[in-house]
């Protein structure tokens, strides 16, 4: 095999993950986290494969007592790969950043998870890609492309989906747990339902109606976690609040979800902790809700 092959295969395997990392770091605008904090946070999502793929060798000797294909492959996607690649990662979370003087704003949790999750989904590449030139450099070529459109996004938004609501556990102490056991399950059901299906293909002598309705599943769970991890990356993104502007900055309450102004501390509604949004000019009245966040978000006007 050339070597220019094995670099277009590296470039392959490598660098969907570069991208993807480059777009979230940019999108923090104002107070971009310590480049060094962030190697250290992929690094050691890249080792995680290691005890995690002990941890899924040992998981698979149990799901392989299953006599059910179809059940066999959601096992599989779940128990054998879902639960312990995303609890890995936000054990990494909850142990080197939860308490780090850098996590600071909300957007901060998605940069995070987002960095350990294509610190594993990097490494896991690197072996399906290269594992792929067992067959023929054909075979590698197309697994390079297949995760490079897919594979990858996935861990990259699962992790969005698990610092969204890993930010909410940190910022709103009201419902600490339960956005915690969010920032878990949440991911989980994604990532499962994607390996779940793509598993329940590869079984024999699948029927081609149901092969047409696998298809379309694997596109809907696609669509849904991109729709949905944009959707909060542009909410944590709007909370993001430039230096020397804090006296301009609305406060939003995560809770209920009404907007107020920067001087209150607690939401008057529901006494939940209120999380910061930056508008360019301040409120006169201090105690008024202006709207919901629905409709702050949409540019539509608050009816009482």
């Amino acid at each position: 095999m050339e070597p220019s092959e094995l670099k277009y295969l590296f470039y392959w395997a490598v660098g969907p993950v570069v991208i993807l990392l480059a777009y979230i770091y940019l999108r923090d605008r104002y107070h971009k986290e310590p480049l060094g904090l962030l190697a250290k946070i992929f690094f050691l999502g890249f080792v995680s494969a290691y005890p995690i793929v002990i941890v899924e060798n040992f998981i698979a000797e149990f799901i392989d007592l299953i006599p059910f294909p179809a059940l066999h492959a959601i096992a599989v996607g779940f128990i054998g790969a879902a639960i312990p690649e995303e609890f890995a990662k936000l054990y990494i979370l909850k142990h080197w950043i939860w308490d780090n003087r850098e996590f600071d704003e909300h957007y901060d949790g998605i940069v995070y998870a987002v960095f350990v999750s294509l610190g594993f989904a990097c490494i896991e590449n690197l072996m399906y890609v290269f594992g792929g030139l067992n067959s023929s450099v054909d075979t590698a070529q197309n697994i390079a492309y297949g995760r490079a459109i897919f594979s990858i996004p996935c861990h990259a938004l699962c992790g969005v989906m698990m610092g969204y609501f890993f930010s909410l556990a940190k910022f709103e102490r009201v419902n600490n747990k339960k956005y915690l056991s969010y920032a878990l399950w949440v991911p989980v059901l994604f990532h499962g339902s994607y390996d779940a299906v793509l598993f329940l293909r590869d079984i024999e002598g699948m029927n081609e109606g149901v092969l047409g309705l696998l298809y379309l599943m694997f596109l809907a769970i696609n669509v849904c976690l991109w729709v949905c991890s944009i959707k909060r990356i542009r909410h944590l993104a709007s909370l993001l609040v430039p230096e020397g502007q804090e006296e301009n900055a609305l406060k939003v309450c995560a809770q209920c979800g009404n907007v107020y102004a920067s001087n209150l501390k607690r939401c008057p509604n529901c006494k939940s902790k209120i999380i910061q949004v930056y508008e360019s000019e301040p409120l006169q009245d201090p105690n008024l809700v202006i709207q919901t966040w629905e409709s702050f978000e949409t540019g539509e006007e608050h009816e009482e």
